[in-house]
C-alpha cells in the first residue's frame, strides 16, 4: 500500500507503514507517543525539532496532536504535505537538511527517529549551543553508527549517551526493521525510544522523571494498533 497524508489518521491502518511511500520509519503505538509527549512536557516550554522527519511528517503530526510545537525537517519532504499539515496547531513543516545547525535555532528539544546507516547526525543535537535540553531517540538496528556495523572499527555509537546527560528511560517498540517492507509480518519489537535529558533538567525534576518512568501511558490505541501482535501491543 502507498500512504498518503490525504488518509484522515482515524483510516490509516497497519499497511500504510509498508511499501513505499509509508507512513513513517517506524509503527508508533499512541502510548509511546504520549510517554514521548509526556517527558518532552518536563522541558519548561518545550519546542521540538524533528530532525529527518521523512517525505510525509507523520510523527511530527502526531506529537503535535498533544500538544507539541513541532518543526518537522526533512530534504525530501512534500511541499503538498508542508500546505496540508499547516491546519494542525503547533506543527510546521519545511524542507531542509537535518545537519544544518541553522534550523535548530530556538529549538530546545530534538527528535530524531531515523537516519541513514553509517550516517551520524547526533554531534548536531548534541554541540548545539545553547545544548538542547533533552534529545530522544527512535534507535533500530540499521540506523545511524552503532557498535558491530560493517567498517565501525572504534565502536562509534550515535546513541551514546552525552556528557552532562542522564537516560531518563529507554523501551522497546516497533522499529523500522522489525518488518520487511514488502511482506509485513510483525514478531518482535527491535526498536528502542531513547529519552536523553540534560542533567541540571533532570536533578530539577526529578521527581516528575522518575514518576513518569514507573507510571503505565494510557493513551487511546491509533487505529493500526489493533492489528498488532496482541501480545506486542504494551509498553
Amino acid at each position: 500500500m502507498t500512504y498518503t497524508s490525504e488518509k484522515p489518521l482515524e483510516a490509516v491502518v497497519l499497511e500504510d507503514f509498508f511499501g513505499s511511500p509509508r507512513a513513517s520509519s517506524w509503527i508508533p503505538r499512541h502510548a509511546d507517543i504520549a510517554r514521548i509527549a509526556g517527558y518532552i512536557l518536563l522541558v519548561d516550554k518545550p519546542r521540538v525539532i524533528d530532525a529527518g522527519c521523512g517525505k510525509q511528517g507523520f510523527i511530527s503530526m502526531l506529537l503535535a496532536r498533544e500538544g507539541l510545537k513541532v518543526l518537522g525537517v526533512n530534504i525530501e519532504i512534500s511541499l503538498e504535505n508542508v500546505g496540508r499539515y499547516s491546519v494542525i496547531e503547533g506543527l510546521k513543516l519545511r524542507q531542509g537538511n537535518a545537519e544544518s545547525i541553522a534550523l535548530y535555532k530556538n529549538r530546545n528539544v530534538v527528535f530524531n527517529s531515523w537516519m541513514p546507516q553509517s550516517s551520524d547526525w547526533s554531534g548536531c543535537f548534541k554541540n548545539l549551543k545553547p545544548r538542547p535540553e533533552m534529545i530522544v531517540y527512535v534507535k533500530s538496528r540499521s540506523t545511524g553508527i552503532q557498535p558491530g556495523m560493517p567498517g565501525n572499527c572504534n565502536a562509534w555509537n550515535t546513541y551514546a549517551l552525552p556528557i552532562g546527560f542522564v537516560e531518563a528511560d529507554r523501551w522497546r517498540c516497533f522499529g523500522n526493521d522489525d518488518f520487511d517492507s514488502h511482506k509485513p509480518i510483525i514478531t518482535s519489537k527491535i526498536g528502542e525510544v531513547i529519552i536523553q535529558t540534560r542533567e541540571d533538567l533532570y536533578q530539577a525534576r526529578r521527581a516528575d522523571f522518575e514518576g513518569l518512568k514507573l507510571s503505565k501511558t494510557s493513551a487511546a490505541p491509533y487505529n493500526w494498533e489493533a492489528e498488532l501482535p496482541e501480545g506486542l501491543r504494551e509498553l
